[in-house]
């Protein structure tokens, strides 16, 4: 679900807008990529790129993620380790 970026691509997307979700592992990509069924409520909401880091390596999502999917997969893809 996540693949390795580079520090500059991961920093140019959190800087080019407002985050529309960040927290202290990483953050949303400010404008929505789409619009689709959340896997965790069953409802139409936004997905966007999401991006996070961790031990100095940084990582995107290989797909968008909403909101409440960011909130819920990236605490336990901070547990495990990563490529």
């Amino acid at each position: 679900m996540w693949k390795r970026t580079s520090r500059k691509k991961y920093w140019d997307a959190l800087e080019v807008l407002p985050p529309a979700y960040q927290d202290c592992h990483g953050f949303l990509l400010g404008e929505a990529h789409d619009h689709d069924f959340c896997q965790v409520n069953g409802y139409v909401m936004p997905r966007y790129d999401a991006y996070v880091q961790k031990k100095g390596k940084y990582y995107v999502s290989i797909r968008p993620l909403t909101q409440a999917e960011y909130r819920e997969y990236v605490p336990k893809l901070m547990r495990r380790k990563l490529p």
